[in-house]
C-alpha cells in the first residue's frame, strides 16, 4: 500500500518537529532551555560563550575587544560565533537585554539545526522517489551520526551547523531548468557565506563537496559515464567561486594582524584515521571490529567520524553492485546520476582529510601552502564522505524494498534499518550522556558576580582589565600557557558581570607580539612591560587568581604585589597599579645597572655570534638544525660542585612555525652515565624579552656529577643566543656593544 500524500509544507513542519522531539531527548535541555545549559562546562566551549556574551553585552561591529586589552581582534578571525556576535551585538538598540541570552540564543541555532538537517535530508530522499516514512527515519539516523554533533558537545560551536551539507546535497540533486535553481543558487550561497563567515572551515567543507562533484561531474561527462547538464555544473562552480571571494574578502578587510603564526599545530595531527571512521566505542559493533580489525589507529578527539555499520557494509558492497548488471539495475543508482555524481565527488574530500598527498611533503607543504594551513583539521573535509554515503545507503535499501515483494521485502529493510537505527542510538546516546550541564553565564550566575563587584567597587571606572592567574596566553601556537578552570570560570563572569575585557585569554590566529607582550605582566622583574604602559592612566589591573591551582612563581611574585580585595576558597581578587608594576620594573633595572658586586663574567658563556639573521644579545645568534641536537658543555670545575647554578639560554620566538624546541639537561657521571635529567619547553616559558624566550634550569649538582649535557629537539629549524651557566646566588653582569647591557642573561639596557 503506498503511503498516504501529504502537503509539501506540512509535511515539512511535521518532519522538523518530529525531528525536533527526537533530538530533545537527547540532547534535553539543550534545545528546551537553552540559555540555562551548555554542553561544556570549561574549555573551548566555555571561552566561546565568553567571547560571544561579552561582544553582544558590550561589543560593536566586527572587533572583539574581549581579551588582550586595549587590543582587539576581527572577530571573523576567532571562534566566537561571529557573525552571530556581530548580529546580535547590532540588536542592542532595540533589545537592550539581548546579550544575557547570548548562550540560549547560540545553542538554539546549533542544537536545532539538527532537526533541520533531518528537513534537508528528507527533502533528498523524497526527491529521489523514497515514501515518506522511510525518508524521515533515513534523515533520523543519518542527523543522529553526524560527526558535527562532536564538535557541538565538544564546544566547538560553530562547526555544529549540522544542515549546512545536507541543505548544498539538496541543492545539488534539485536541479531543474530556468529561474528557480538560478534562486536556489543564489540562496546557498547566501547561506554558504553567512555561516561560512561564522566559521570559515564550514564554508571550505561546503565548497569542497560543490567543487568535488563539480570535478568529477566535468570528468564524466567528458568521458560520457554520466552526463548532467553544464548549467547545473558551472553553477555549482560559481556557487563556489562568490562565496569564496566574499568571505576572502571580508576577512582580509578586516582582519589587522601582521605576526600571526604562519603555520599553525594540526595540519599533519588532526587528520582522518580508519579506526575514527569504521568504529566508535559507543556501538555494539566496535568490541567485535576491533578484534576483526586490530591493528586499526584508537579514534582522537578530532579524527572521530564515525560512518555507521550499514553505510560502510553498503559502501563496501557498492563497486560489486555497480558492475554486475541486474544488481545495479535493481539499485537504481543510473536513475538518479547526480547522486553517483556526488558520492564520487567525495573522494577528492576524503583525500585531503587523510592530509593527502601533503603528509608526503611536509616540508613543501609548510613552506608553500601558507595561509591555507590555517585549516588545521583536514579530517574535516572528509564530513561530505559521511552524508553522501550514508543518503545512498537509505537510496539502496528503499530500492531494495521495492523491487523485492512480500514478506522478504520487509524483513530485507527492517534488519538493516534496525541495525542502522541501535548504531545511531548507541552513538548519539553515548556521546551526549552527561553533557548537558548548567551554562556558566546565566542571568542568575551573572548577577552574583555583579553584586560581589558592586560590594567591592569593581567597576571601568577605577578599573582597566582583568588578568588571570594561572596566566593564560592559549591557542597561540607558540605559549602554551591556558589558564584553569578555575581562573576561567570565574573569570569570564566577572569580566561579562564588570565589562572588564581580558589583559590576556585564549584566541585563535592571535598576533604573536600581543601574546608576548601580555605575558610579559608576570616575566622577571628585569624585563620591561610594554603592556602595562598602553593601559589607561589611573586605572587598576583587577588580579583574579585561582585558589584552587598552584601559581608558578613568577604568577605567584606578581600576585602579591596586589593589594587585597577578596578572597574564598575558589578564587582571590587584588588590584594592582600598571604605573606600580612600571615603576618596580625601573627600579629593579637600574639596581642591576648599579650592582657594583657582579661579576665580570660567568662560570659559562656561549654567545653564538654565527649567524646574523636574529640576535637577542650581541651580532647574531646560532641557527639550530631539526631533529635532537647535543649542546656540548665543558667540563665543571670541583669549586663549583656545591653550588646551585642556573643555566639559561634564549630562544627565538619564530613566528614562522608552530611549537618551540624542547630543552633536556642531563647530570652524567665520570661514564658518562645519566643521573638526573631537566626538561623545559620554551613554549611554557615566562620570560620573553624582544621576541625571544628564556628558557632556564635551576638545579643543584648531584655529588657524582661530573659533565653537564644539554639536548636540544625540534621539528623546525631554530635560534638559540646567549647559554649562561652561573652560580644562582651570584650576580653577573656583562657591557656589550653600543651600551648594552646583560644582567643574569636579561637584557637591563638596550643599544644607544
Amino acid at each position: 500500500m503506498r503511503s498516504p500524500r501529504l502537503n509539501s509544507t506540512l509535511s515539512g513542519l511535521l518532519v522538523f518537529l518530529a525531528a525536533g522531539l527526537l533530538f530533545s531527548l537527547y540532547f534535553k535541555g539543550l534545545m528546551w532551555e537553552p540559555n540555562l545549559h551548555a554542553p561544556t562546562f570549561g574549555g573551548d566551549g566555555l571561552t566561546i560563550h565568553y567571547n560571544l556574551q561579552y561582544h553582544t553585552t558590550y561589543g560593536e561591529g566586527v572587533y572583539l575587544e574581549s581579551q588582550y586589552f586595549p587590543h582587539h581582534e576581527s572577530i571573523f578571525m576567532t571562534d566566537a560565533q561571529a557573525l552571530v556576535a556581530v548580529v546580535m551585538a547590532g540588536l542592542k538598540p532595540v533589545f537592550p537585554d539581548i546579550g544575557q541570552y547570548a548562550t540560549g540564543i547560540s545553542n538554539t541555532l546549533i542544537f536545532w539545526s539538527s532537526p533541520l538537517a533531518v528537513l534537508f535530508l528528507f527533502f533528498i530522499f523524497r526527491r529521489m522517489g523514497v515514501r515518506w516514512p522511510l525518508a524521515f527515519l533515513f534523515g533520523c539516523v543519518i542527523a543522529m551520526m553526524s560527526p558535527q554533533i562532536l564538535r557541538q558537545l565538544g564546544g566547538q560551536y560553530t562547526l555544529g551547523f549540522t544542515f549546512l551539507l545536507p541543505m548544498v546535497a539538496w541543492y545539488q540533486l534539485a536541479y531543474e531548468k530556468g529561474k528557480r535553481y538560478w534562486l536556489k543558487s543564489l540562496a546557498v550561497t547566501l547561506m554558504i557565506i553567512l555561516i561560512g563567515l561564522n566559521n570559515p572551515y564550514l564554508y571550505a567543507v561546503a565548497s569542497a563537496l560543490l567543487m568535488g562533484a563539480a570535478g568529477v561531474g566535468i570528468l564524466f561527462k567528458i568521458t560520457g559515464l554520466v552526463r548532467l547538464p553544464w548549467n547545473q555544473l558551472l553553477q555549482w562552480v560559481a556557487v563556489c567561486l562568490v562565496a569564496t571571494f566574499a568571505i576572502a574578502a571580508t576577512l582580509a578587510a578586516f582582519d589587522q594582524v601582521e605576526d600571526r603564526v604562519e603555520v599553525p599545530f594540526g595540519f599533519f595531527h588532526n587528520i582522518a584515521a580508519w579506526g575514527g571512521m569504521l568504529t566508535d566505542a559507543n556501538t555494539f559493533s566496535y568490541d567485535f571490529l576491533r578484534r576483526v580489525l586490530p591493528d586499526l589507529d584508537t579514534p582522537r578527539r578530532e579524527n572521530q567520524m564515525y560512518l555507521g555499520l550499514i553505510p560502510v557494509l553498503l559502501g563496501l558492497a557498492l563497486p560489486f553492485i555497480l558492475l554486475l548488471p541486474k544488481a545495479r539495475k535493481i539499485v537504481g543508482l543510473t536513475q538518479v546520476p547526480t547522486l553517483l555524481v556526488l558520492l564520487v565527488g567525495t573522494l577528492p574530500c576524503l583525500i585531503l582529510g587523510f592530509g593527502l598527498p601533503f603528509v608526503y611533503f611536509e616540508d613543501w607543504t609548510y613552506d608553500n601552502l601558507g595561509s591555507l594551513l590555517q585549516f588545521r583539521a583536514p579530517v574535516r573535509f572528509s564530513w561530505p564522505l559521511f552524508y553522501l554515503l550514508a543518503i545512498v545507503a537509505g537510496y539502496v535499501l528503499h530500492q531494495l524494498y521495492e523491487h523485492w515483494s512480500g514478506t522478504k521485502k520487509v524483513w530485507l529493510l527492517a534488519i538493516p534499518l534496525l541495525i542502522w537505527g541501535i548504531d545511531a542510538h548507541q552513538f548519539l546516546a553515548g556521546h551526549t550522556t552527561g553533557k548537558a550541564g548548567p551554562s556558566a553565564f546565566t542571568p542568575t550566575s551573572i548577577q552574583e558576580k555583579s553584586d560581589l563587584a558592586d560590594e567591592l567597587r569593581i567597576d571601568t571606572s577605577s578599573f582597566s582589565c582583568i588578568y588571570l592567574l594561572p596566566t593564560e596566553q592559549g591557542w597561540s601556537d607558540k605559549i602554551h600557557q591556558d589558564g584553569s578552570w578555575r581562573s576561567n570560570h570565574d573569570g569570564y563572569k566577572l569580566s561579562i558581570a564588570t565589562g572588564l575585557p581580558l589583559l590576556n585569554g585564549k584566541l585563535s590566529r592571535v598576533g604573536l607580539n600581543r601574546v608576548l607582550r601580555s605575558l610579559q605582566v608576570v616575566s622577571h622583574s628585569l624585563i620591561e612591560k610594554p603592556a602595562l604602559g598602553e593601559l589607561p592612566a589611573g586605572k587598576d589591573i583587577l588580579l583574579l587568581a585561582s585558589n584552587e591551582n598552584e601559581l608558578d612563581p613568577h604568577e605567584a611574585r606578581l600576585l602579591g604585589t596586589g593589594k587585597p580585595l577578596f578572597s574564598n576558597e575558589k578564587v582571590e581578587l587584588r588590584r594592582v597599579s600598571p604605573a606600580a608594576l612600571l615603576a618596580r620594573t625601573q627600579d629593579a633595572r637600574k639596581v642591576a645597572r648599579q650592582d657594583t658586586s657582579a661579576l665580570a663574567t660567568p662560570l659559562l658563556r656561549i654567545p653564538f655570534e654565527e649567524n646574523t639573521q636574529h640576535a637577542f644579545f650581541g651580532q647574531g645568534a646560532e641557527k639550530v638544525a631539526p631533529g635532537w641536537t647535543t649542546f656540548p658543555l665543558p667540563a665543571l670545575q670541583d669549586s663549583t660542585l656545591t653550588d646551585s647554578l642556573e643555566l639559561s639560554l634564549w630562544v627565538f620566538a619564530d613566528k614562522s612555525r608552530f611549537g618551540g624546541p624542547k630543552f633536556y639537561l642531563r647530570q652524567l657521571d665520570s661514564e658518562g652515565k645519566r643521573i638526573s635529567e631537566l626538561k623545559f619547553w620554551t613554549n611554557e616559558t615566562f620570560d620573553t624579552q624582544n621576541g625571544w624566550l628564556r628558557v632556564a634550569f635551576s638545579f643543584k649538582p648531584d655529588p657524582l656529577l661530573s659533565k653537564l649535557e644539554l639536548v636540544g629537539q625540534y621539528e623546525f629549524p631554530y635560534f638559540i643566543d646567549e647559554l649562561w651557566l652561573r652560580n644562582a646566588r651570584t650576580n653577573v653582569r656583562l657591557a656589550g656593544k653600543n651600551g648594552t647591557l646583560i644582567y643574569n642573561n636579561y637584557i637591563i639596557k638596550e643599544a644607544g
